[in-house]
């Protein structure tokens, strides 16, 4: 029997994050996604409830929207004003493979995980290609075991079936 099992959120996601609150000043934020080499952020309420994502692309619209030439009004200027409130978020335990489909299926670079309306951590693409590695090493490690004496081939590595993982598998190819 192979022992490895089919990684959830809680095992790849990242949950030492920078967050930011909505009302941080938009330039404190992009001076914070410019340091740390971020793409974006969470943004969480006092009470750690996830409230919205500010992205690169959220950040340019300060100058599509005239608020670089009106800096005496900074407190109007906040992340709130800015950040997506529309949320795609996933669970801790939410599987790879529904991870794989959730960025499929929505154009983001990064998953917020939710429990309970608090933010627990993030995913990102990068992390999920971490986490099929070490899929990937646990299956050449099982293949690295002698045979077993039924010489069956396992049912399924990662507790899928043949066809959810060719489903996705096409949907990935489109």
């Amino acid at each position: 029997m192979i022992n490895a099992h089919l990684f959830t959120a809680r095992d790849i996601m990242a949950t030492k994050l920078i967050t930011l609150s909505p009302e941080t000043s938009i330039f404190d934020a992009i001076d914070l996604l410019l340091k740390h080499k971020f793409s974006g952020a969470p943004v969480v309420e006092k009470d750690g409830i996830l409230c919205g994502v500010l992205s690169e692309k959220d950040c340019m619209r300060v100058l599509a929207g005239g608020s670089y030439d009106h800096r005496e009004g900074e407190e109007l200027i906040s992340v709130a004003s800015f950040m997506s409130r529309h949320l795609i978020t996933i669970k801790p335990d939410d599987g790879i493979y529904h991870i794989v489909d959730t960025f499929d299926k929505h154009n983001v670079r990064r998953l917020p995980v939710v429990e309970n309306g608090r933010l627990m951590g993030q995913v990102s693409r990068r992390d999920v290609l971490r986490g099929i590695k070490k899929m990937e090493d646990e299956l050449m490690k099982y293949y690295a075991q002698p045979l077993p004496v039924d010489r069956r081939a396992p049912r399924s590595f990662f507790s899928v079936t043949g066809h959810e993982a060719s489903e996705l598998g096409a949907k990935l190819r489109r």
